[in-house]
């Protein structure tokens, strides 16, 4: 006797109750290929726009994340040219790079000392060029736009600032900011003039080509390297809302070449780090095992720093949504697990007598046990498989042409909301095995139970 097609119409048989279990594990699978793909889509969509921002890798000098805000110029990277041209030329790593960008972080006070208002600021310098080609990063294939920098190439004086530092330096109608908020109460009159020396410091200090701009500017005052305060004037190509209230109030990117005139004066070529953005994610770990290799004989003693360092809130995000998907899935898995026993269980008090005359007609006690838990594993496999499909139709056609959007945690700009259920196949799969798997082992104890019946007291049953 064949005893897989035994189990099939002994499932067949009790149509309805079957339809009923196998639409409980339909349920249960479709939840989690759903839900794992929406959480599958986040994750990726939040690494490309971490990676646009702060790159895979970071490059800087031996204890800069530690102390270099407070001294950067005891911990600037040096010849950062001829870092990248060494990088770029090696036959190991450079096929493993997509963009460096060398980039100068700086604080300070920025001022619009016409209006007599001040406010200290975080500023980073990068170059607009290699800026622009980092954020068109898509290695994950996800389709969000690229990014927009605002800085422009060619103009070394002209940056771009926080929405919330703007209300702060009372640019409001000077940048014609829409929803930007305005002080009620004035600055005095006779806090409008600025210090003379430091007018004077940042009238000769002026870049030569940026005379008669139609750009609202501020005065950036920074401590140089050597410690000596230094003040340039910034012209302001427009204002960015970031997502962080923090972040927004004290927000400002500007040029690299300015960057490097605010700390290290004239003395042009030195930077606080170096990004370097990879063609893939995959290649994280083994690119930055080679960087620590390759810089180890560097003359100047270097560190790499990977994304999950420089921007924990990506790591945190991650695992986060990765938790919410383990309860999902296990939700689902034990409502898969309780129908099957009871559906098993009923089919077993039903036929009893049944498995009393199969025992009788010579059939021991392990096809009996193998009978009931191939028609619990049944169970489980097409309903997992339905839900599945199932799933996928919903998500492709259905939730991804939507159109709908939502903004991440920590992010200014919304993207669209999709499930990626084709593009982790692991989902899919993963998900028919482990419910087939559950369903099989949730039959395991009635399907013993009705093993040991004995077969006198089953054929009484008749």
């Amino acid at each position: 006797m064949n005893i897989y097609r035994l189990a099939w119409r002994n499932l067949i048989r009790s149509r309805k109750r079957s339809i009923l279990t196998a639409a409980a594990v339909t349920v249960g699978a479709a939840s989690i290929v759903l839900f794992g793909g929406y959480v599958a889509a986040n994750i990726k969509g939040l690494q490309t726009i971490t990676v646009r921002q702060v790159g895979h890798l970071q490059i800087s000098a031996r204890g800069y994340s530690d102390f270099g805000r407070s001294a950067p110029g005891d911990y600037a990277v040096d010849q950062p040219e001829k870092l990248v041209a060494a990088l770029k030329a090696d036959p190991v790593v450079g096929p493993l790079i997509r963009q460096t960008s060398s980039q100068v972080q700086l604080q300070g006070i920025a001022g619009n000392y016409e209006k007599g208002v001040s406010s200290p600021f975080l500023g980073l310098g990068v170059d607009p060029a290699e800026r622009a080609a980092m954020l068109r990063w898509d290695g994950l294939h996800t389709g969000i736009p690229p990014g927009v920098s605002g800085l422009k190439s060619g103009d070394d004086a002209a940056g771009v600032i926080g929405v919330g530092l703007s209300q702060m330096l009372m640019l409001c109608d000077d940048l014609r900011i829409a929803d930007c908020k305005r002080r009620q109460i004035q600055a005095p009159v006779d806090a409008a003039a600025p210090d003379p020396s430091l007018q004077a410091l940042a009238a000769s200090a002026r870049p030569a080509d940026a005379a008669g701009t139609q750009h609202p500017e501020i005065e950036v005052l920074t401590a140089t390297a050597n410690g000596a305060p230094n003040v340039l004037r910034l012209d302001l190509l427009k204002s960015e809302r970031q997502p962080v209230k923090e972040i927004d109030a004290a927000y400002l990117a500007m040029p690299l070449r300015f960057a490097q005139r605010l700390i290290f004066g004239t003395t042009q070529g030195k930077v606080t780090g170096v990004v370097v953005q990879l063609q893939r994610t995959s290649d994280l770990e083994q690119a930055k095992r080679l960087l620590k290799a390759r810089l180890a004989d560097w003359p100047q003693p270097l560190e790499v720093t990977d994304f999950h360092e420089l921007a924990p809130v990506y790591y945190q995000v991650d695992s986060m949504l990765r938790s919410f998907f383990n309860f999902i899935a296990g939700l689902m898995v034990t409502i898969t697990f309780f129908s099957i026993v009871n559906t098993i269980n009923i089919a077993i008090n039903e036929r009893v007598a049944e498995i009393g005359t199969l025992r009788a007609l010579g059939f021991d006690r392990s096809f009996v046990l193998k009978m009931f838990m191939i028609e619990g594993s049944t169970l489980g496999l097409v309903g997992a498989l339905i839900g599945a499909v199932a799933a996928a139709l919903i998500a492709e056609y259905g939730i991804n042409l939507v159109g709908w959007t939502w903004t991440p945690p920590g992010r200014s700009v919304a993207v669209p909301v999709s499930i990626d259920v084709f593009g982790s196949p692991w989902l899919v799969v993963g998900c028919v095995l482990a419910l087939t798997l559950v369903a099989c082992l949730s039959s395991l104890g009635p399907a013993r139970r009705a093993a040991r019946l004995e077969v006198v007291e089953a054929l009484r049953h008749a």
